[in-house]
Order: structure tokens, then sequence, then C-alpha cells
């Protein structure tokens, strides 16, 4: 999460599988997976400390200020295909 903020999706994800996912729920009961939150946070709370320091300035610029600097148009969508496989 350090180099791309979005990737907080997978956890989310990964927690919503668990929780939707009956043979898959009882990972919630162990301790490992929470475990590893807990570590994931520690390693990314420097970031979230300076941000706090500092105005949320990357989380702004992530989440909104670069949507406003973005000139996308629907009629782009046929492209994104294309470049990502380029």
């Amino acid at each position: 999460m350090d180099s791309k903020y979005h990737a907080v999706f997978l956890g989310l994800g990964v927690f919503g599988f668990l929780v939707f996912s009956p043979e898959q729920r009882s990972w919630l009961r162990r301790k490992e997976p929470w475990i590893g939150v807990a570590l994931a946070l520690l390693a990314f709370s420097p970031t979230l400390l300076w941000n706090a320091q500092n105005g949320w300035q990357s989380f702004a610029y992530q989440g909104v200020s670069r949507f406003k600097e973005s000139s996308f148009q629907p009629s782009q969508l046929w492209r994104f295909p294309w470049s990502q496989l380029l």
C-alpha cells in the first residue's frame, strides 16, 4: 500500500471473500489473518503519520486532485485494453 493506495481494495476483497464464503469463513477465527492485518497497519503507519502531519496531501492527490487533472472521456474506454496489452 505504500506504493499504490488502491491496493487497499485487495485487502477489502479478501476480507469480503472470507466473510461471504461459508467454506472459508473459518479463517476469520484464526489468529494468522489478524496478525497479517496488524503487521500491514504497522508497516503503513509511517505513511499515515506523515499524511496526518501534512494535511493528508498524498491521499488528497491520489483521491481527488488526480481526477481533476485528467481529461477522461468515456469514448476513450476502447483504448484502455489495447494500452494495457502493449
